[in-house]
């Protein structure tokens, strides 16, 4: 009985809807991930699916592997390098306030009021290491 209970609760949550009636998903909008030691990028790919909107990098070190199967994956691209080294802690850096950072395109505004910016999604960074070695 505790199981059935279980299940009848991930069903309401599962229902929750929004005001259209429609459930609510998101998309990856503003989600930068990264997988780090992704190996073929298999985890990349994956959350490329889930995420539909999302920027996603995989990086790894070894040259020999193929990426050609992400090729067609507009999201996801493929980034060569040692984790270990400084530069990819520079690269790393760069890449994530870049992301994060929002610019002000809302024109000049009275110095003691923060500037208007136009509504956008929340930005986050998502770091993966599934197959870290």
């Amino acid at each position: 009985d505790d199981e059935e209970d279980d299940e009848e609760d991930d069903e309401e949550d599962d229902e929750e809807d929004d005001e259209e009636g429609k459930l609510k998903k998101f998309d990856g909008r503003g989600m930068l991930v990264i997988d780090l030691c992704s190996g073929k990028a298999i985890t990349a790919t994956m959350m490329n699916f889930v995420f539909p909107k999302a920027r996603i990098i995989a990086v790894d070190k070894d040259h020999r592997m193929c990426m050609s199967h992400i090729n067609h994956l507009d999201r996801v691209s493929y980034k060569f390098a040692d984790i270990t080294e400084p530069e990819f802690g520079l690269w790393l850096n760069k890449t994530v306030q870049s992301h994060l950072n929002v610019h002000n395109t809302g024109g000049s505004h009275p110095p003691d009021t923060p500037p208007r910016l136009p509504p956008s999604p929340p930005r986050f960074v998502v770091m993966v290491g599934v197959h870290l070695c």
